[in-house]
């Protein structure tokens, strides 16, 4: 078991599933309602770039589809990598203010032979800026699969829509 559960590997793998991202068809014109309000609209893909807080683990890339009625689908760039293995996140999303979010989602961290060694839970508050733009604060926690915390780490990340 120690060949695939390092901390180092299961951080990079749990980033991997971590960043909750986007694929959307709505137009940077139709982000903002129009009402008196302005409220930025999450729904659609993005395509997410992830600092982890810990530099040594590399920047990574997220996308993730946001639907509207709250649910989210995430893979990365690194769930496929040799020591960074993690399966599509699943999640959830509600408003807590005109341009704002919180998002909750999960993912499976995988061994380098496809085996499930832990889970990871993503934690996000974001924010949609006036030009469409995708700013996020992430909080992971990886749990073993007894249901002890193995580790926990922080990120920031900056996305854009996918528009046709």
């Amino acid at each position: 078991m120690s060949r695939g559960l390092n901390r180092r590997r299961i951080l990079t793998g749990a980033a991997a599933v971590g960043g909750i991202g986007a694929l959307a068809s709505i137009p940077a014109s139709a982000v903002f309602a129009k009402d008196d309000e302005h409220h930025a609209e999450l729904a659609g893909t993005w395509f997410i770039t992830v600092t982890p807080t810990n530099q040594s683990v590399p920047k990574f890339n997220v996308l993730t589809k946001f639907t509207a009625d709250g649910g989210a689908i995430a893979t990365t760039s690194n769930d496929s990598a040799p020591g960074s293995r993690g399966s599509v996140g699943f999640g959830a999303w509600v408003r807590t203010g005109p341009n704002t979010f919180r998002e909750n989602g999960i993912g499976f961290v995988l061994d380098d032979s496809g085996r499930t060694v832990a889970i990871a839970h993503v934690r996000e508050v974001a924010t949609i800026d006036a030009s469409d733009t995708y700013h996020g604060v992430t909080t992971l926690e990886v749990d073993g699969l007894d249901g002890h915390v193995i580790f926990t780490a922080t990120s920031t990340a900056l996305g854009t829509r996918v528009v046709a």
